[in-house]
């Protein structure tokens, strides 16, 4: 898998690279958790730093790994990611992957600026607030609610009931 994730063979998989990340995604139990570790690293050097990092569509599917597991490690790396992020779905990824993460300080310090956010940044951060502490959570949550759109509302509704 290490010849498969290089910048100089990445140019000739990015048609299939989707299905790259989902094939990753299946063999998660198949891999040590060094491996994963490992793989989840080169995952995030792609993101920043190569062809990657330029195509959104790519990007969000090099990301999909961490919004669904924790298994993938690398989470010092979210922060500085969401701060050089351009795409909405980049930082949307990025927020799940965060909420995933169990970064809850992250949510706690930046819960005020929510309305700033774009739709998608912004749903992403209601999901991924569900990992806040419940009391902080629950009273944020309605603090917000009289502001948030009809798909927000069912967002917040999903992440109570699907807590990170």
């Amino acid at each position: 898998m290490e010849d498969v994730l290089k910048t100089d063979n990445l140019v000739l998989l990015l048609p299939i690279f989707p299905r790259i990340i989902q094939h990753l995604h299946n063999l998660k139990h198949k891999l040590s958790q060094e491996d994963r570790l490992l793989i989840g690293e080169r995952l995030l050097t792609l993101v920043e730093d190569s062809i990657i990092s330029e195509l959104e569509y790519h990007c969000m599917w090099a990301l999909e790994l961490f919004t669904s597991s924790i298994e993938w490690g690398n989470e010092q790396k979210f922060f500085r990611l969401l701060g050089s992020a351009r795409e909405s779905t980049t930082q949307r990824q990025l927020i799940l992957a965060m909420g995933r993460a169990k970064q809850e300080h992250w949510f706690y310090l930046q819960r005020n600026r929510l309305f700033e956010e774009s739709p998608w940044s912004r749903r992403a951060f209601l999901a991924g607030a569900s990992c806040m502490q419940s009391n902080v959570r629950e009273h944020w949550y309605k603090s917000v609610e009289a502001r948030l759109d009809t798909l927000e509302k069912a967002v917040m509704r999903w992440a109570t009931a699907n807590r990170f």
